[in-house]
């Protein structure tokens, strides 16, 4: 039987597929000996709250909990960003 036979292109892909993944363990494995400064704490911290409040204008007209009441005639509060008046 021979071995498993992979394309170039996806020995390449998969090359670069591996950066970010002993980056991160590498990553890992420093921060759990080296505590954070506070200044790279926050930076971290202000892209973590960016990345929450960018996809929280996407679930706005989301269906109401049991709880909530619908409005007639309620916007959704996505519609306060659209250019249309």
């Amino acid at each position: 039987m021979s071995g498993l036979v992979i394309s170039p292109v996806l020995a390449v892909t998969l090359r670069y597929a591996l950066i970010p993944v002993v980056v991160t363990i590498i990553g890992a494995a420093i921060g759990a000996y080296v505590p954070a400064l506070a200044r790279i704490r926050g930076h971290v911290l202000h892209l973590a709250a960016g990345v929450v409040f960018s996809v929280g204008p996407l679930n706005s007209c989301a269906k109401p909990m049991k709880s909530e009441r619908r409005q007639p005639g309620r916007r959704c509060s996505s519609q306060v960003f659209s250019s249309s008046s």
